[in-house]
């Protein structure tokens, strides 16, 4: 693993090392890339090509990611925006469809490409506030035991005054394949029992911890309690109101109809692990997810994209 470690290191450092606001970093044993311009900062890790920070100058940072991480290989990081695909959560909880494909009895949960490490492509400096990078992964279904498709993933990430984050899969073999995806993000908050969400009032979802039933969203939701659910038809806008920071960020998906909301709270939180038990207080996900009926169907020679920008405004300043 070192060797491995050590050539990756100086392979990205030949291609990359020069350009301005790039780092290569190792955290352990754990590769990243990251990113400083006039806008903001950044880190990506070739791990899951997982984005673990991203701050504006001047600010509290926007994406959370525990204090607790080990950064092992083969150990996903808590926190950041890891890349769940080709199935969400529990395999068993995801359409029979996109189950009768999967082979192998210990399949992970949230996919299995998000321990596996990515190859960085391609790293632009766009201008002095703009910059982005591209990691790819080739899925091949003789190199790996869960997935009879050949696919090529491609994760494109542009850091600046907004984030925006797109996931493009392509179906390289010669049926279509059915896959959930999701762009896990965890949210920084200032308090948890402060904050409120904008953009879900109305919407059905399915509450994963009242055995999966179907409810509607009265109300926008206010977290003070373990919260577990996947929203439908969030093709608009989610803020995240935060007065204690002063700001509200802004996530807007494309490619995406579903949006999962979670919160560990209390007494889950103690549970998790590399997660302190306070930390629920200082985080949400909001996920970008095509995930339960939403999920893709993806022809031959297809090509599916889901993604979504992040802005931050404040609180005072906002629309």
């Amino acid at each position: 693993m070192a060797h491995d470690i050590a050539s990756t290191m100086q392979q990205l450092y030949a291609q990359f090392g020069e350009l301005p606001g790039v780092t290569i970093e190792l955290h352990k044993e754990l590769i990243a890339i990251s990113v400083v311009n006039q806008a903001a900062t950044a880190t990506v890790f070739l791990q899951g090509a997982q984005l673990s920070h991203y701050q504006l100058p001047n600010q509290h940072p926007i994406i959370w990611c525990s204090d607790l991480c080990d950064y092992s290989e083969g150990q996903s990081l808590r926190g950041g925006i890891p890349v769940c695909w080709p199935w969400f959560g529990d395999l068993n909880r995801n359409p029979d469809k996109l189950k009768q494909q999967v082979t192998g009895l210990d399949a992970p949960a949230h996919g299995f490409v998000r321990k596996q490490i990515w190859q960085l492509d391609n790293v632009q400096i766009l201008n002095d506030k703009t910059t982005q990078l591209v990691l790819s992964l080739a899925v091949r279904k003789n190199e790996q035991p869960y997935w009879p498709h050949d696919c090529d993933l491609e994760l494109t990430v542009t850091v600046g005054g907004e984030l925006t984050v797109a996931l493009e899969v392509k179906n390289l073999g010669e049926e279509t394949m059915v896959f959930s995806d999701a762009l896990h993000t965890y949210f920084v908050v200032s308090d948890i029992e402060q904050v409120s969400i904008h953009g879900m009032a109305g919407l059905e979802y399915i509450d994963a911890l009242d055995d999966w039933s179907g409810k509607t969203q009265q109300g926008e939701p206010r977290i003070d309690a373990e919260v577990d659910r996947v929203y439908q038809g969030t093709s608009g806008k989610i803020d995240i109101i935060d007065p204690g920071y002063d700001r509200v960020l802004s996530l807007q998906s494309t490619g995406s109809d579903s949006a999962v909301l979670w919160n560990p709270w209390i007494d889950k939180a103690k549970r998790l692990s590399h997660f302190a038990d306070q930390a629920y207080r200082e985080m949400v996900c909001i996920e970008t997810a095509n995930v339960g009926a939403d999920c893709i169907e993806l022809a031959a020679a297809g090509t599916h994209r889901v993604g979504f920008s992040l802005a931050s405004k404040s609180l005072s300043k906002a629309d």
